[in-house]
């Protein structure tokens, strides 16, 4: 059977079949970086799967005096009522020669951050002063409206990533390339002085960790829809209620998981000149891999779906 890498996204643009986000998708360089990874680590993978969730945009109603728990059930019914506007899933092969190129594009960067580094020069790029619909967190700080040591604005990490347990200041990741190729300066303050923003995450952010690690322990625990809405991170009932929605109609949508092979499955791997084979002496690769799995088994009958794992890891046991 067809192995995949499994990734989730979540976005408030559409993301029906054929749409401008799809095409991204096709382009996104995460889908290279982490099929290599796997078929470093053994793995016969074939490209990588998205699953992604479209976030509603209902908003409770303050002149009905609408509960989180009647919120949800709107938002519920939306779904339901037009789940494909909601939920789609589709599949990304990647051929030897996307690799070779995504593997050129990596040590180009690298190679980059490196020279960087020696020069102690980090360019800043303005066009990437707006993303996402807010402002750079190190905005301020680029136009000479505050410090990067000012405690109010900015707190310094233990970890360069803090996502990563594997991961050390040698170990470049998905997230510090591609900080790195949209502004250096940004990857200097994020990555080499390991500063964070004090303010808030904007609402998209945190629901999309949120509803990530739900997926996470519904996966880990073969399709246990209750304890998965119980991992969801969000303390806001309103927010809560919302990405609730979100995940039973994720569950009613695709059904329990089948044909996984692994859950978060921390991966790290040495960084490799494509034109030589020798390897980096300055990086290691590394990141985590939502999940593998064989792509047939959504629709095999003789899969249980009751898959036996580890609670703390999510490594799938044998027998």
């Amino acid at each position: 059977m067809p192995l995949f890498v499994e990734e989730t996204k979540t976005t408030s643009e559409d993301a029906s079949s054929g749409s401008t986000y799809w095409k991204r998708l096709l382009l996104d360089p995460q889908a290279s970086l982490y099929t290599r990874a796997a078929i470093l680590l053994g793995y016969a993978v074939q490209g990588i799967r998205w699953n992604v969730l479209r976030r509603p945009a209902h908003r409770p109603s303050e002149a009905k005096r609408e509960t989180p728990a009647g919120f949800q059930s709107r938002v519920l019914d939306a779904i339901a009522a037009e789940p494909s506007k909601y939920y789609s899933r589709g599949t990304v092969v990647r051929l030897e020669s996307d690799l070779a190129e995504s593997d050129r594009d990596v040590w180009l960067t690298a190679v980059s951050i490196r020279e960087a580094r020696r020069l102690n020069a980090w360019a800043r790029n303005p066009d990437a002063c707006m993303q996402y619909g807010r402002t750079c967190d190190f905005f301020p700080v680029c136009c000479g409206e505050a410090q990067p040591t000012d405690p109010v604005l900015y707190q310094i990490r233990k970890k360069r990533h803090a996502e990563l347990d594997c991961a050390t200041d040698d170990h470049l990741t998905q997230s510090s390339l591609r900080t790195f190729r949209a502004c250096p300066r940004r990857f200097f303050y994020r990555y080499e002085m390991k500063l964070s923003s004090v303010r808030a995450n904007p609402e998209s952010m945190m629901m999309g960790t949120s509803i990530h690690r739900a997926v996470e322990w519904y996966g880990k625990s073969g399709g246990d829809i209750e304890l998965a809405v119980s991992k969801l991170d969000s303390t806001d009932p309103f927010r809560r209620a919302k990405e609730a929605a979100m995940m039973l109609g994720y569950a009613a949508q695709w059904g329990e998981p089948r044909g996984v092979v692994s859950v978060e499955k921390e991966w790290e791997t040495p960084l490799v000149n494509p034109e030589t084979g020798a390897t980096s002496r300055t990086f290691m690769l590394a990141g985590k891999l939502d999940a593998l799995v064989n792509v047939d088994g959504d629709a095999s009958s003789d899969l249980e779906t009751s898959v036996k794992h580890d609670p703390e890891t999510g490594e799938i046991l044998d027998g």
